[in-house]
């Protein structure tokens, strides 16, 4: 089911904490049939390469979560790295605490551009956190 607030076509998942992004990832994997996962910092810092300000996407108070087709992509392809959702990334299973990049709608420009990461628990779980995935696909494909 989609625990979104705002659920539509365009917009991204919120309202999800990183339990639920991971069981999202275990079942995508096995209907793809390939590993999808939560990225790493490293991954995510790697997409959002040298983002300038008009890639950060901001409301600084309104909260107002975005489509993400609406969104220009970056320099590297991507859309809504900075500003939309926050994103859960990859942690230890046995940790408590995982990581969210990207700040939110409820960030000032000015915090998104330092490029925002927090630790919160796992089962935190708020309007403004999402994820995306990764998928490993074989060398072959």
């Amino acid at each position: 089911t989609n625990p979104s607030r705002n659920p539509g076509r365009y917009l991204p998942v919120d309202s999800v904490n990183w339990n639920d992004a991971q069981e999202f990832c275990a079942r995508l994997s096995w209907i793809l049939g390939v590993r999808a996962r939560l990225p790493t910092e490293a991954e995510h810092r790697l997409a959002l390469g040298t983002a300038g300000p008009g890639e950060v996407r901001s409301s600084a108070g309104g909260g107002a979560v975005g489509a993400t087709d609406n969104a220009r992509p970056n320099a590297n392809g991507y859309r809504d790295l900075l500003g939309n959702l926050a994103e859960w990334l990859e942690a230890p299973a046995d940790a408590t605490r995982a990581p969210l990049m990207g700040g939110s709608t409820l960030d000032s420009p000015e915090a998104l551009a330092a490029v925002i990461r927090e630790e919160r628990p796992k089962t935190d779980r708020a309007r403004h956190f999402g994820f995306r995935i990764v998928v490993e696909l074989p060398a072959d494909r």
